[in-house]
């Protein structure tokens, strides 16, 4: 990787220091980086940092740990300690696992998955793009004395290639790439560039995925919608803003209609296009409705199912519904059909009243 000369000076000057304090340095040059948008300098220093804080015994250093916190993602640590998620993927791998299967996994963030397949009697060829996160989820397997049957490869699913990162197609396909609107990871993408690594028969973990919806009435609404407030019209602030909002614990969202799957996806079989769309019309139960409730569903193996269903999932699933607002308040009768517009671009679902 080319740097630029001021910071090669900066390496160089590093290199000098006595070994036990270059850990914390290179940490610290790490940051600078990161904050002069290298991210893959940064990446490089901040994985340096790490290695020579280990063999000096600095593990816990402040700085190192600063250092890699910035530059990975928070999520990896809730996920992997989240115990519905964990004991749904638990008995889906024990029914679809069995020795001697060849298990190629995209996205190993703590290498959870990876074990559990292991476990199973699999050996794991498990990747991810972020080499911060492949190098900590190597400790991990090394630490459970798993390092023999799960191989984690800090590259993304498009390079990897049979012969020399796998030995032969996989057998199952594991992933777990699926964010609170389905398309966040742009999960398919990474499917569709696996599958050249698979067998023809290859199983599909989860094997199928849907989105779901329901019409919805949040008290809430109006903070989404700006309208009039304190005697000023802040409509305008709606080009800048969104009408979608992550549910947590909104205990005060009442569902208006019976939950709807919108999109249903056979992992094994066709994947949906980068760029769609779907009207669906929704049927009230009569109320008031400002929106519509949003929500992916994940059958990982027949009877081993994880929903973020309003008012009716697990609280210890990552994955949270999501709110999208309509621009006017409905007042509607049992029965009333309001049609609903759903579609998708690369990352992103944007869901509005139709029509």
């Amino acid at each position: 990787m080319s740097k630029p000369t001021g910071w090669q000076v900066f390496i160089e000057a590093i290199e000098r220091e006595p070994p036990e304090r270059q850990a914390s340095l290179f940490a610290g040059l790490a940051l600078q980086l990161l904050g002069h948008g290298d991210r893959d300098g940064a990446v490089m220093l901040a994985l340096r940092a790490r290695t020579l804080a280990s063999r000096h015994g600095a593990e816990d250093s402040a700085a190192v740990k600063r250092a890699l916190r910035a530059l990975t993602k928070g999520y990896h640590v809730s996920i992997s300690t989240d115990p519905d998620r964990l004991a749904a993927w638990q008995r889906a791998l024990a029914t679809r696992i069995r020795p001697g299967m060849l298990v190629l996994e995209i996205g190993t963030g703590s290498g959870i998955l990876a074990m559990l397949a292991a476990r199973s009697g699999a050996d794991v060829v498990s990747c991810d793009k972020d080499r911060i996160v492949a190098a900590v989820a190597q400790d991990v397997v090394a630490a459970n004395g798993l390092a023999g049957r799960v191989k984690i490869i800090a590259k993304p699913i498009e390079t990897l290639r049979i012969g020399q990162d796998l030995p032969r197609p996989a057998d199952v396909l594991l992933l777990d790439l699926f964010g609170n609107w389905l398309f966040n990871f742009m999960p398919f993408e990474a499917i569709a560039a696996a599958r050249p690594l698979l067998r023809d028969d290859a199983i599909a973990m989860p094997m199928e995925v849907s989105l779901h919806a329901a019409l919805a009435d949040l008290p809430r609404w109006k903070r989404l919608v700006p309208g009039e407030l304190a005697g000023f019209d802040l409509s305008g602030l709606a080009a800048i803003g969104s009408n979608r909002a992550t549910l947590h614990d909104h205990l005060d969202l009442s569902l208006r209609s019976a939950p709807e799957k919108v999109l249903q996806v056979d992992l094994a079989g066709n994947l949906p296009a980068r760029e769609s769309g779907i009207v669906r019309s929704l049927a009230s139960e009569g109320g008031p409705v400002n929106g519509v409730a949003v929500w992916i569903r994940l059958t990982l193996a027949p009877g081993c199912v994880l929903e973020p269903r309003p008012g009716a999932s697990p609280r210890g699933f990552y994955a949270r519904s999501n709110f999208y607002a309509f621009a006017a308040e409905l007042a509607t009768r049992p029965g009333d059909k309001i049609p609903v517009r759903f579609e998708w671009q690369d990352k992103d679902l944007r869901v509005a009243q139709a029509g």
